[in-house]
């Protein structure tokens, strides 16, 4: 692990952003920053601009691990070319599995508070998307309405490619679709999105144990989410 975190701050001491016409180059050394895959890195604006120096700079000094838009850019890099389509079925997959749709039994106060917060969200995704979706408190995945999963492919078919990357990484640290979507559309603000994601685990280290490693996991998880949020918001 030492000997890792040895080797990036070697790179990162070394890393520049060279200004090339309209665009914005990664450089190591004074010489392009090339992938492992052979792939040059380029800055698409000046959002991740900033964040990347911000990240670096806050690498060096405390050695953080918030390194989100440092990834986000290689991982353009190396799928520049990458088949839309099954970008597109990783997130339809979701769709059967998606956080917003399975609901707890109990304790009622909990499961009040996911009707209510998840509830909306779904509400205002169907407004938005004129679709229809089910909801379940038992742990069978569901089979959704081919209509409105058809609908939500169409929309994801009219995204750039950069813009799909980065949403793959939001579905991930998500796990939904339908928040991951509303992201791309502004139509939740960052507060409503965090607590969405972790309202069971905020709910339970509020009301029934403090379990201060999770609590700073969740933390860290806040500022990686916050960084995407920003880096989309910027494409």
């Amino acid at each position: 692990m030492v000997e890792i975190k040895n080797n990036l701050k070697s790179i990162f001491d070394n890393i520049s952003i060279v200004t090339e016409g309209l665009f914005y180059k990664m450089f190591i050394s004074n010489k392009p920053f090339i992938t492992l895959k052979g792939n040059p890195v380029n800055i698409p604006n000046n959002i991740f601009k900033i964040q990347l120096e911000n990240e670096l700079g806050s690498y060096q000094e405390k050695q953080s691990n918030n390194l989100v838009t440092y990834n986000m850019l290689i991982k353009f890099a190396d799928n520049i070319h990458s088949d839309k389509d099954e970008s597109i079925n990783f997130f339809l997959k979701y769709l059967d599995t998606d956080l917003l749709f399975y609901k707890v039994n109990t304790p009622s106060a909990l499961v009040k508070l996911q009707e209510d917060s998840w509830g909306k969200i779904i509400q205002r995704f169907n407004s938005v998307f004129k679709t229809s979706w089910k909801v379940t408190n038992k742990i069978q995945p569901l089979k959704q309405d081919p209509a409105s999963i058809s609908i939500v492919k169409n929309y994801l078919n009219s995204l750039d490619n950069m813009s799909l990357q980065l949403m793959d990484s939001i579905l991930k640290l998500t796990g939904s679709c339908l928040l991951t979507i509303l992201c791309k559309q502004k139509e939740l603000s960052y507060t409503e999105i965090w607590e969405a994601i972790y309202l069971e685990e905020i709910w339970y280290n509020k009301y029934l144990y403090k379990d201060s490693l999770r609590k700073k996991e969740l933390e860290e998880k806040k500022i990686e989410l916050e960084s995407y949020l920003k880096l989309l918001d910027s494409l």
